[in-house]
């Protein structure tokens, strides 16, 4: 029995030793540990450097024309085109007939209307001969210069009440004026070109029946241009009338120069924007054009141009120093959603442009994309 106990203890024992030399081999066949590398945080980085910067603000908008006429009818008749086919694309100078509605019966009327009324003057110079001597010349040289086939020149001027008196009791003034507005009239049967441009539109043909009222195109002055845009009303402030700045296509990038003529102080309840307008002359501008462009607006000194999203706190930056994130403070001097304009800045930096709190500070960094 006894000797059975000092057996099994001896294989006990034994056990335990192997167990304890294996072990230490284990440990010993190991590597060594190596302390953990500090681990770097991956940023975006822009390089910066204090200057004079620029605030400007961007603006986009449509080109229409300097004037723009919408052509009517104001007596009705048969139209034929005038001097050029009345077709759109087709370019008018200032003056020149577009289109003629048939007008030989209100020829004919204001012809006799024209004869009746030299009739009735020719009655009343021997009378003024006898009673207005001092004035009857002027009278009868007025008689002598008119012709039916020309509008009415303008009644010799009088301050005598009598003699007044007497030509308006023979009928002179009203048969006069009702000449001059049948005159008035019968031009609206020729429409001329109110300046130089181009038709854009047209609604009638060649021998066209048009109604009084009916209309009959669009025409668009070509030599100058007007481009609106929205900007924020903050931006509208420091924007000045007469400001000169630079505007491009936006499908080919031709550029073209504008100035500002208006600001609009009514502020758009829905965009929360102003509307401003600027004149464009250029031969190559067309109507309906989209533009775009910025206007410089203010110069701010020693200072930097960063995004937005840069700022900490609103009143510090992050830049590199020896692969560490190091916290300085700036002054801001504006901002808006995209950018910010900094004083504070007093060498050459590398910023780093992503969004960090101020726990970042002292962490080390990796750049993975520095701009300029």
């Amino acid at each position: 029995m006894n000797k059975r106990k000092f057996i099994i203890t001896g294989a006990g024992v034994l056990i335990l030793i192997l167990s304890f030399v294996i072990s230490g081999r284990m440990k010993r066949a190991d590597p060594p540990r190596q302390a953990n590398a500090e681990s770097a945080t991956a940023v975006n980085a822009v390089a910066v450097q204090p200057g004079t910067v620029l605030r400007k603000v961007p603006v986009t908008g449509r080109l229409v024309p300097w004037q723009t006429v919408n052509l009517f009818a104001e007596v009705g008749g048969v139209a034929t085109y005038g001097d050029k086919p009345f077709k759109p694309g087709t370019r008018f100078s200032k003056g020149e007939v577009m289109v003629r509605i048939n007008s030989e019966e209100a020829r004919t009327s204001l012809y006799a209307a024209r004869s009746a009324f030299q009739s009735a003057l020719a009655g009343i110079v021997p009378d003024l001969k006898l009673d207005f001597a001092d004035q009857a010349s002027e009278w009868e040289s007025y008689l002598y210069q008119l012709r039916i086939e020309q509008n009415l020149p303008p009644l010799p001027a009088t301050d005598d009440k009598k003699l007044s008196l007497f030509i308006s009791g023979r009928g002179i003034y009203t048969n006069y004026y009702s000449i001059r507005e049948a005159e008035t009239r019968y031009a609206k049967f020729t429409i001329t070109a109110p300046f130089d441009g181009l038709l854009s539109t047209a609604q009638i043909d060649a021998a066209s029946l048009v109604r009084t009222g009916q209309a009959l195109g669009e025409f668009i002055s070509t030599d100058k241009f007007e481009l609106e845009a929205g900007v924020g009303y903050t931006d509208a402030l420091a924007i000045k009338q007469g400001t000169v700045f630079e505007m491009s296509d936006v499908n080919t990038g031709a550029k073209f120069s504008a100035r500002i003529l208006r600001i609009n102080e009514a502020v758009d309840p829905a965009t929360q924007q102003v509307r401003i307008y600027a004149e464009v002359v250029h031969p190559e501008a067309r109507s309906g054009m989209y533009l775009e462009g910025t206007i410089g607006v203010q110069h701010y000194d020693n200072a930097v141009e960063i995004p937005v999203r840069a700022l900490v706190e609103n009143a510090k930056v992050y830049v590199v120093r020896d692969t560490l994130a190091t916290l300085i403070p700036v002054s801001v001097q504006f901002k808006n959603s995209r950018i910010a304009i900094i004083n504070g800045i007093e060498r050459p930096e590398l910023l780093i442009t992503d969004r960090h709190s101020e726990a970042f500070q002292g962490s080390k960094v990796d750049i993975v994309n520095t701009a300029k």
